[in-house]
């Protein structure tokens, strides 16, 4: 892993900054089995985090575990399941409760 310059790395040609890979390492905290994370999208507080998931999916190095369920699988308000892709994995490793 090569540092292009203080704020950002470059894994497999893919450019993050230090807050998206803090946020990542969160992610990796909060995910406790494969599929399944305690990170969710209603623990996005402000617009600045809001930011770095957002450009964290769009880089697909999270997905949301609970994509393909509908609005009626909710009890409330629907919201997202944040969990690491197999790239997110090769940046900021397994999550330890996964050995």
């Amino acid at each position: 892993m090569g540092n292009t310059d203080l704020n950002t790395k470059s894994i497999t040609n893919l450019q993050i900054t230090a807050k998206e890979e803090k946020m990542l390492k969160y992610i990796k905290s909060q995910q406790n089995e494969q599929g399944h994370s305690d990170f969710i999208s209603t623990d996005v507080k402000c617009k600045s985090n809001a930011g770095i998931v957002s450009s964290l999916f769009k880089k697909g190095l999270i997905y949301d575990s609970y994509d393909s369920m509908t609005d009626e699988d909710f009890e409330e308000r629907r919201y997202k399941m944040w969990c690491l892709t197999e790239e997110a994995i090769k940046i900021v490793g397994k999550p330890k409760s996964w050995w």
